[in-house]
């Protein structure tokens, strides 16, 4: 084999990874510039000579010592588009990756920006080899990096629903309504947070009655302002905000401010 050594050194009686073929070679000699040598850093170029390593197997590729280079299927990258491109770059859509030797369809799933970069998941439909670090671009440029499990991977999307205080049990008591749907199951929500509209906070107990009314538990007694409010016929908002997992029916709750 012949190759460019792109980081770290390569040594006599080495043993390399070859993960295309998933096997583990020893260095059994190595030749620069037709001069025999002990090992070859970075930048340098070398002929490789392993044992039982058919020339027909392998093309172009990455080797590497066990542990440098990484199978994966899925990943987060920080990416930057490309100005000359002038088509739309969206979540969901399937585009050509390239690293390395490597070029696999995948799909994307764009997260966040960051000053003017983003957060991409990207998720592959065959695994590919990578350098941890090294660059890969199409429409986009940008760096690969954690490698990510199906476990992992946590996709969620931010939901959120409003209704009204309808009236006090107590000071730690309210009833909502058209914060759920009549027909809604209101148990999947059970213990999850609210928010007023005031600033208090509380929790949804359980169903009131069969038309989609809830029961919240404040986590403080409300103020003797927002009580006047409500005895004087003002609207005062609960909202529940959500994280609904995407592929799982698992849902969440938080308050704006946490960190979630």
């Amino acid at each position: 084999m012949t190759g460019t050594v792109i980081d770290g050194t390569i040594r006599l009686n080495q043993e390399i990874v070859i993960p295309i073929l998933k096997e583990k070679k020893k260095v059994k000699g190595l030749e620069s510039w037709k001069q025999t040598v002990e090992q070859v850093s970075v930048g340098e170029r070398a002929a490789i000579l392993v044992q039982q390593l058919s020339a027909d197997s392998i093309s172009r590729t990455m080797i590497g010592s066990s542990g440098a280079l990484t199978e994966m299927k899925s990943c987060i990258a920080s990416t930057k588009p490309i100005t000359f491109y002038r088509g739309t770059i969206s979540s969901g859509m399937k585009v050509h990756i390239s690293t390395g030797f490597d070029t696999v369809m995948a799909e994307c799933q764009f997260l966040r920006p960051d000053e003017e970069q983003y957060e991409q998941l990207t998720s592959l439909e065959v695994p590919c080899v990578y350098h941890q670090g090294r660059g890969c671009r199409f429409l986009f440029h940008g760096h690969l990096g954690d490698s990510l499990n199906d476990r992992k991977i946590r996709r969620f999307v931010r939901r959120q629903r409003s209704g009204q205080v309808e009236r006090v049990e107590s000071a730690k008591s309210i009833v909502c309504n058209s914060l759920f749907k009549k027909e809604t199951n209101i148990s999947m929500f059970e213990s999850l947070p609210v928010c007023l509209s005031t600033g208090e906070t509380g929790r949804v107990v359980c169903a009131f009655g069969k038309a989609g009314k809830a029961r919240i538990e404040m986590t403080t007694p409300l103020s003797e302002s927002t009580l006047k409010m409500i005895a004087g016929g003002e609207s005062v908002q609960v909202t529940i905000y959500l994280k609904k997992y995407i592929g799982r029916k698992k849902i969440e709750g938080y308050l704006p401010g946490s960190k979630n």
